[in-house]
């Protein structure tokens, strides 16, 4: 994972994928940006292409509702 506070870039590989339909680690991703209070506008997953934060938002939400 690499952050580029002035950009405000968070990229990452593996650990979310706007295209994919599974996301195991988007909620670990998520944890770790809040945690150490990134600001982050843009996700440049390595596979995959660019999404914002309230992609990986939405996702970890999904998985919440699924999981009950």
């Amino acid at each position: 994972m690499v952050y580029l506070p002035q950009e405000r870039i968070l990229i990452e590989a593996d650990a979310f994928s706007p295209t994919s339909r599974e996301a195991p680690f988007a909620e670990v991703l998520l944890r770790n940006i809040e945690d150490r209070e990134l600001r982050v506008d843009t996700i440049l997953p390595i596979h995959g292409g660019q999404t914002g934060l309230e992609d990986l938002e939405n996702a970890v939400q999904a998985q919440r509702e699924l999981a009950g």
